[in-house]
């Protein structure tokens, strides 16, 4: 995993279509695999892979259905993503951010800040 993160782009290709995979079906895919694929895009996000690749479906699952899954994006965000001189300063996750600073479950707005943030 660690070699495809500092890969070339032809690897973090590769990475892309091997998490996608657990997209497949959509919300029709287990809960879980759309949680891990959270904790992969964050942790690729982290070791600076192009955001393009991730962010878009990230923000669909900051939307999820299951609150599981917004609040494992939102505690992997918050750890990993969040904070100086990382991704705060790109507009789709500032937008991901204050989607679940926002959210309807108490433990998601938790997880994301909110609290701090006010």
């Amino acid at each position: 995993f660690k070699r495809l993160t500092e890969g070339d782009k032809g690897e973090h290709e590769e990475l892309k279509k091997w998490a996608y995979e657990l997209l497949a079906g959509g919300e029709k895919s287990h809960y879980q695999k759309r949680q891990m694929f959270v904790q992969i895009a964050v942790h690729c996000l982290a070791e600076d892979v192009d955001p393009d690749m991730f962010v878009p479906e990230m923000e669909k699952l900051a939307q999820d259905k299951v609150p599981n899954v917004r609040l494992i994006l939102a505690k992997a965000m918050t750890e990993n993503i969040v904070g100086p001189g990382k991704l705060t300063d790109n507009t789709a996750v500032q937008k991901i951010i204050e989607n679940l600073r926002s959210d309807s479950d108490k433990d998601v707005r938790y997880y994301s800040g909110a609290e701090q943030a006010a």
